[in-house]
């Protein structure tokens, strides 16, 4: 039988591995409440442990297999999104894990176009024909439908969302804002894919060798010439600096994105062109290895395996 190996870390001071699962078949979605772990196989059939001190299988649920689903953690809880059914299920851990039916959601979702809000406490899901919005209030257990904008001939890939404004990326390289809770026109803004973090949106112009900031917020462009051709960035939840790996040279880079400065310039041999951030921490790969380095202002020389 095929198993796969999922390792858990923790850093509360340094990296450190904790938990290694061994988990049968694939893994095809995960998602962490605390000291508990949701994980679906290939089957989407559903398990949760307990991740606390020792690994302990909780609870297995078969209803999701074979079911196109998305899995989220919010609150105390988790999610399941059954675009089969056009239903949403809770699990809240403070109970014994029932699976519980909390909402149906009147239109077709197999896309399974959804993201959380964490600050509101709220789950977005978007109809697979961009018109409906889905808004599922975990506090207060009631979900709201709202209309959608956005023209149903642009071909929608994925959606986030920063300070109650959805963000939707299409297949034409675009990025359209609208205000989730009033009916505001979408904006377009002609650049193609891009990351999130805090109240900005930030994107890359590689053939300009430029990194292009969009405060959503204040709806104003910040741009920072890159001294060199990166292939992955992060942006700092606070906006104030802009990281950047160049994977021909093995560095990776700090920028100040209100002067445009490249502050520090840090060699780590064989980086990958992965990065990203948990509050005050950059996760990085090299070596087939995971690195956990801590940002503090401009002295961020302190790295821990």
């Amino acid at each position: 039988m095929f198993y796969s190996i999922l390792n858990l870390f923790t850093f509360a001071d340094r990296l450190s591995l904790i938990m290694q699962l061994r988990v049968s078949q694939a893994i095809s979605q995960l998602t962490i409440i605390t000291s508990y772990l949701l994980l679906l196989n290939c089957e989407n059939i559903l398990f949760i442990y307990s991740i606390d001190s020792i690994e302990q299988l909780l609870s297995q649920k078969n209803e999701f297999q074979h079911h196109p689903v998305k899995v989220y953690s919010l609150d105390s809880s988790f999610f399941i999104i059954d675009a089969h059914t056009s239903q949403l299920f809770q699990i809240d851990t403070n109970h014994p894990f029932e699976l519980q039916n909390v909402a149906y959601f009147n239109f077709i979702c197999h896309s399974l176009l959804s993201v959380i809000v964490p600050k509101e406490t709220k789950l977005l899901i978007l109809s697979d024909d961009h018109s409906i919005l889905a808004m599922w209030n975990v506090h207060e257990r009631t979900i709201k439908f709202l209309p959608v904008l956005i023209d149903n001939n642009i071909k929608i890939r994925e959606i986030s969302v920063l300070d109650m404004v959805l963000i939707f990326y299409d297949n034409d390289q675009r990025t359209h804002l609208g205000n989730i809770e009033n009916e505001q026109n979408i904006v377009t803004l002609d650049h193609p894919f891009s990351k999130t973090n805090g109240n900005c949106l930030y994107f890359f112009k590689d053939t300009e060798n430029k990194s292009l900031i969009y405060d959503v917020k204040e709806r104003l462009y910040n741009e920072i010439e890159l001294k060199m051709a990166c292939n992955a960035f992060c942006l700092t939840e606070d906006g104030k600096y802009l990281f950047g790996i160049s994977k021909k040279d093995s560095l990776l880079l700090m920028y100040q994105v209100d002067n445009n400065q490249l502050l520090e310039k840090l060699f780590i041999e064989n980086l990958s062109p992965y990065i990203q951030i948990l509050k005050d921490r950059l996760i990085l790969h090299s070596n087939n290895e995971i690195l956990l380095l801590s940002i503090i202002e401009r002295d961020f020389s302190s790295l821990k395996r």
